[in-house]
């Protein structure tokens, strides 16, 4: 388990906008194709996933039935289009690719 606790250094850096001065030291971290950025968030999941292995069987127990109880060929909540409300229901078929069709309801 990793013991020490990543963290991002402060670079700062000054933004003007609208004739107002801030300082965001981390601003540097939205750029993704720095190299420091991504071993800084490669650093920080893998420390997240250390804490959190002990709970992986509760995680995996949740998600399966969170899943269990979620209907997987739901239709999508109806609205009002042109005087009508329109609603669109996932038809499920063999190759488990969602097809659409919409109905519509007066």
């Amino acid at each position: 388990m990793t013991d020490r606790v990543p963290s991002a250094p402060k670079r700062p850096q000054e933004i003007t906008t609208h004739e107002d001065v801030r300082n965001d030291p981390w601003f540097w971290l939205r750029d993704i194709d720095d190299p420091e950025t991504m071993a800084y968030l490669n650093a920080e999941n893998a420390y997240t996933e250390a804490i959190l292995e002990p709970e992986n069987a509760l995680r995996e127990t949740l998600f399966d039935e969170m899943r269990g109880r979620i209907k997987e060929d739901d239709s999508t909540v109806p609205q009002k289009k042109t005087g009508t409300i329109t609603t669109t229901p996932a038809l499920k078929r063999a190759t488990n690719i969602p097809y659409f069709a919409a109905s519509t309801f007066l």
